[in-house]
């Protein structure tokens, strides 16, 4: 197993990654989806890594830069059925190594909290506000 930087792949436009990276967005359409990625190419600040084993993509996690040593996860995803088998673990701890990072931050609701709590990071509930009421976010943070 490897982690990759994809961003210039076009796989990403595919439909496999689509079914992927879907998966941790907010009312998911391919289109939203296409939008997402080529808004994330474009900006200089962000990257986009997959896991790859024996030539099949497991995973993605795309990371936002924020200053010189921290990032915020925008993204990540792991496809369904491979889920709880370390492949999120192993691209966060890989894209921090690779981008030497000292910090990761995420935002993130109620279904991923665990996730992130078994890969160490620590968790901060708060209100986030929208125009159709309010929900509860969580706000995750892992030194490295």
């Amino acid at each position: 197993m490897e982690l990759i930087e994809i961003k210039n792949n076009p796989w990403l436009l595919t439909r496999e990654a689509f079914e992927i990276y879907g998966q941790c967005m907010y009312k998911a359409s391919f289109q939203k989806y296409a939008d997402e990625i080529e808004n994330v190419r474009e900006s200089s600040d962000c990257r986009i890594f997959a896991c790859e084993d024996s030539g099949e993509y497991k995973g993605i996690i795309v990371l936002k830069l924020i200053v010189e040593d921290s990032a915020e996860i925008v993204g990540i995803s792991v496809k369904k059925e491979l889920e709880k088998m370390g492949i999120g673990r192993f691209m966060i701890f890989s894209a921090a190594e690779s981008l030497h990072l000292k910090k990761l931050n995420a935002e993130t609701d109620g279904d991923a909290i665990g996730f992130y709590e078994r890969t160490g990071f620590s968790v901060k509930p708060f209100i986030r506000h929208f125009r159709d009421g309010d929900v509860t976010r969580y706000k995750c943070s892992l030194s490295l």
